[in-house]
């Protein structure tokens, strides 16, 4: 049925299993019974989905596997804030760089990352604990909290002050980060200390590192770091006082080094901080910088009623990441504010007097000032005959008032207080099974209980990540849940569970428009079968294999198989009874035909069939059954989901003749189909964040926010280069010439680059746009390309000195911003010399237009391919950019640009056989650099049909406006331009692609062009 809003007219009738179930009387037999609760299942996917895997259904998501379930044809159109730390196997991450395929510290066990969203800024909380702990989530968000001897989640929203919430402890996982490596400073933990030093009690400046210290053994320490790297000091006394000197170390060198692994030293003391990198080292280098920390701002007091071991410090943040640090030690502490000198506030980060914390910090780190040092053995001497009431657990003693009294549980006399410290758990006897559960559980969690002090609203830019297996992360020592996925991709992985289980024998086929995306679905089927809530279906999965192009899951007789798009005849090789096509919208329409829809010709079991067929046929000759009680076998399935897309696309088409369909009847056809629309407002509240809603209507086109969350199909775009221009210059898959991550050494090709020279995810991209020439024509075909942002200079180089090697590249232009320190950045490489590459820059004119065919001798005459002097470097004056659209948008009018094709049979076997580095090029950011080179060659060619789309989409965003003072601008609209973050929108692609059209002709004209022999004529004459 195609969704409109209210109630639809039932266009087919579907046996009402419950009702039988219903009518039955009397005692059944076991056999009976079980055929009957397996129809039950069948026709409550909702009942099954909860029984066999855990997960309850929406009632959308109930109507879709139904729908999935009983037609043939179905059409599918369908929390921590980013800057707190969560704890992953290379060390503390800040949430938003935690990619997918990460492994990250859940309650019990490292765990996979396998799903991420950036959530836009909405209402979120502040919690605060009386430790000093916080953190920051929107709202919906569940965190681990304690009450009554039991852990569990909570939505923050439903938290209130003087709940108890559990800290966890000794986790004991830390990174391996080498900030040292590819640098000329030698590593050490004197290195470290010194680093922990300054940021205690010193400064970076451009010229260098300066600190002060009245303790001869600070300078000593540092000094065998300034002695293993050569370097000088420079000394002056700072005051009066003998003792008090300022230390300076002038190297330029060494700040460009701290500031690449993100030392900010423009940070006053109230606002400095431990920069991420340093929080991903190993854990004897944080314990060196803490160390230095200490000396520098950290105090042992030992007095004679009282004794404490701790650390001020004016910036609230530093404090934070050193408690963070201090947890995962097992070091318990509590960070409070001290006080204000001169309206600035100060806070104390005091250790916790038990004697565990106290030793573990002086094994781990200690004081190097000698008079500290003492004080801190004295401090642990006091302590170890002490029994102080630390690590207490709030209310604790309501639960041992059930077992008896405190006589009868310790041995000793007296009443029990409200709390109970955990350091006494060992003196307790005489207590109840459930009491002991509820003990060792405590103990297995290893974590110290604090109560909330506050709870603020705040804005928050959250981002949700969802965790393998125990579907849970530590972040700032606090346990979050899971983020639960409710995609299309989700659903359908749900309905392919239940279909594999409750027909048994049928082979699931998943594929979609890369083979990446394709095991996304096979990958939540797998996460869904981790969960504890699932064991029945994990019983029932009896093998998985994943091969680089083939992933299977057996699940008793029944088969779900993941496959990559590109290898058709692999496809023909396979007969499927359920095909799954996720993104059918880029599904291509020869596939569709020749590939996937033969599919539903060949039957699962054809003999069987035929032969009951016969033997119905002579019972209804002899008149004992008849003609429409015949067995009617189980038509296989298609299933095609995608988002709306424009009219003019072969989706349209497809949808248009399936509601014919369904509208008209027509018996001779016998199969059933659905259409649905998942529209956002015909889901539940709980499923999209109004936030995001309104963000998007205020971002978006109306048509773009229609297709995008109203699955309605839209005409074509209003940007300046129309949609359905460029559609009309893509090659049909299968048809022609198809992406490339490898040239034809005779093939020539023309390169533009527009770099990016910033490392941060929310940067530009840096693009490479690689245009395959016709040698006849000033034309070309896009084949291959390149965006990425938030990655290092190297990167760039590695992937442009592969095209360099592996295309047969005749010219390069770039934007002449950023293109000159990159042609430089390149030729001084490591890379390019090994390689023996010096790509050199023609300097010609091309802009007037009255000595164009002069610029073109002269580029002619300079351009030398065997030197590479084929590098061209455009200024962008207002003037060329809008001669560069307004041709660009003629080359999509009269097709002289082309976009390639997707890699189909014979091409897709050629590329992704093709012999590249492929192990040092990155291409996508959130990559598993672990996966075998088969593998990520099939992601590499299937990432370039990707990029084709991304060119078009970036083409599509741009709008031209027009200034009062007449000039052009060729832009983003306003409302995206403001966007920021990793996910903003952007238009490299496309300035890399207005570079390279215009250089097509260029390149074409000077080609044409006769080189010149200029040989020097001047005759020097005596005067």
């Amino acid at each position: 049925m195609s969704w409109e809003h209210g109630i639809q007219k039932r266009r087919k009738t579907f046996p009402n299993i419950n009702k039988e179930i219903l009518d039955k009387e009397g005692y059944i037999e076991e056999y009976e019974a079980k055929i009957l609760f397996y129809k039950f299942l069948r026709e409550n996917p909702s009942f099954a989905s909860e029984l066999l895997t855990g997960i309850k259904l929406f009632p959308f998501q109930h109507m879709a596997i139904k729908s999935m379930m009983e037609t043939d044809y179905f059409l599918g159109i369908w929390c921590l804030d980013q800057n707190e730390y969560v704890l992953s196997s290379e060390g503390f991450k800040k949430i938003k760089d935690i990619e997918i395929g990460d492994n990250v510290r859940s309650r019990n066990s490292v765990n996979g990352v396998s799903n991420k969203k950036v959530n836009p800024i909405s209402k979120g909380l502040n919690i605060c604990l009386q430790s000093g702990d916080s953190f920051k989530s929107k709202i919906g968000h569940k965190t681990l909290c304690y009450s009554d001897g039991e852990f569990l989640f909570k939505e923050v929203e439903e938290l209130l002050i003087g709940d108890t919430i559990p800290i966890k402890m000794s986790t004991e996982i830390w990174g391996n980060k080498d900030i040292t490596k590819d640098s000329d400073i030698k590593g050490s933990p004197y290195l470290f200390y010194l680093l922990g030093y300054v940021l205690g009690d010193g400064w970076v400046n451009q010229d260098g590192i300066h600190y002060c210290s009245e303790n001869y053994e600070v300078q000593e320490t540092i000094q065998n770091f300034i002695q293993d790297n050569g370097l000088k000091t420079y000394t002056r006394q700072r005051t009066g006082n003998l003792y008090f000197y300022e230390y300076s170390l002038h190297n330029r060198k060494l700040v460009k080094w701290l500031e690449s692994f993100g030392w900010d030293k423009s940070l006053k003391s109230k606002n400095k901080i431990i920069p991420d990198m340093l929080l991903q080292c190993p854990r004897e280098d944080l314990c060196s910088l803490i160390g230095g920390l200490f000396d520098a701002d950290g105090y042992a007091s030992f007095l004679n009623t009282s004794s404490k071991v701790g650390l001020k410090n004016t910036s609230l943040q530093l404090l934070r990441q050193v408690k963070m640090i201090f947890n995962n030690m097992g070091i318990s502490s509590n960070l409070r504010k001290s006080g204000e000198h001169k309206g600035v506030p100060y806070y104390d980060l005091v250790i916790s007097n038990d004697i565990s914390s106290l030793k573990e910090f002086q094994d781990s780190i200690d004081f190097v000032v000698c008079h500290k040092k003492e004080n801190l053995k004295k401090i642990i001497a006091r302590s170890s005959t002490r029994n102080y009431q630390n690590n207490l657990i709030p209310e604790f003693s309501e639960i041992l008032k059930k077992d008896g009294s405190r006589k009868k549980l310790t041995g000793k006399r007296g009443s029990w207080g409200k709390s109970f410290s955990q350091n006494n758990f060992d003196v307790l006897k005489n207590l109840s099974n459930e009491t002991e559960k509820i003990i060792n559980n405590i103990k297995n969690e290893k974590v110290i209980f604090s109560k909330i002090k506050s709870i603020e609203e705040c804005e928050t830019v959250s981002i949700d990540i969802t965790v393998e297996n125990e579907e849970c992360y530590i972040g700032n020592g606090f346990v979050h849940h899971n983020s639960r996925g409710l995609s299309k991709s989700f659903s359908t992985a749900v309905y392919a569970i239940l279909d594999a289980i409750l027909h048994q024998g049928v082979h699931i086929g998943i594929i979609s428009k890369s083979f990446r995306q394709a095991k996304m679905i096979f990958n939540k089927i797998e996460e869904i079968s981790f969960s504890p809530k699932a064991e029945l279906f994990a019983q029932a999965i009896t093998r998985v294999s994943k091969s680089n192009d083939q992933w299977t899951m057996e699940i008793g007789r029944s088969k779900i198989t993941a496959l990559p798009l590109g290898d058709g005849e692999k496809l023909r090789g396979f007969r499927f009874q359920r095909m799954i096509i996720d993104e059918l919208l880029l599904m291509p329409e020869k596939v569709l035909n020749e590939v996937i829809m033969p599919f539903l010709s060949v039957v699962e079991n054809p003999t069987e069939r035929q032969e009951i067929y016969d033997l119905e046929t002579k019972l209804i000759d002899t008149g004992k059954m008849k003609e429409e009680n015949r067995k009617q076998w189980p038509n296989n399935k298609i299933i095609g989901l995608s988002s709306a897309s424009y009219r003019f696309e072969y989706l349209y088409k497809l949808y248009c003749q399936y509601e014919s369909l369904i509208l008209n009847k027509n018996d001779q056809d016998g199969a059933h189909r659905t259409i649905m629309h998942f529209s956002y407002d015909c889901a539940p509240d709980q499923l999209y964040d109004q936030n995001l809603i309104n963000q998007a209507k205020a971002t978006m086109s109306e048509a773009q926010f229609s297709r995008e969350f109203g699955a309605v199909f839209t005409d074509d775009s209003s940007g300046y280069f129309k949609v359905s221009k460029m559609m009309e210059c893509t090659i049909p898959d299968g048809e022609g010439q198809s992406v490339e991550v490898i040239g034809n050494p005779d093939d020539e090709y023309i390169l533009s680059i527009d770099p990016s020279w910033s490392e941060s995810e929310s940067s530009d991209d840096f693009a490479m746009v690689l245009i395959k020439r016709d040698k006849n024509k000033s034309r070309g075909t896009i084949v291959h390309s390149y965006a990425m942002s938030g990655t290092n200079l190297k990167s760039h180089i590695v992937y442009l000195a592969y095209l360099l090697n592996y295309f047969n590249i005749v010219s390069i232009v770039a934007d002449y911003n950023g293109g000159v320190q990159f042609i430089n950045s390149c030729n001084e490489s490591e890379i390019f010399k090994q390689m023996h590459i010096k790509l050199d820059v023609i300097d010609a004119n091309f802009d007037d237009l009255q000595e164009y065919e002069s610029g073109l001798r002269e580029a002619r005459n300079q351009y030398n391919l065997q030197t590479k002097k084929i590098v061209y470097l455009r200024k962008p004056s207002s003037q060329w950019i809008r001669y560069a659209n307004e041709s660009l948008q003629s080359a999509f009018d009269h097709k002289n640009i082309y976009f390639a094709s997707s890699a189909m049979d014979d091409d897709y076997n050629m590329q992704r056989k093709s012999s590249i580095p492929i192990k040092d090029l990155k291409f996508i950011k959130n990559f598993d650099d672990n996966q075998p080179d088969g593998a990520k060659m099939i992601d590499f060619v299937e990432h370039q049909k990707d990029m084709m789309d991304l060119i078009k989409v970036e083409c599509a965003l741009i709008q031209v406006s027009t200034s009062i003072q007449g000039t052009q601008s060729f832009d983003l609209p306003y409302n995206l331009k403001k966007q920021r973050g990793a996910d903003k929108a952007r238009k490299d692609s496309y300035s890399a692609l207005i570079l390279g059209n215009w250089m097509i002709s260029i390149h074409f004209d000077m080609m044409n062009q006769k080189a010149q022999n200029i040989q020097n004529t001047f005759m020097p004459i005596l005067i």
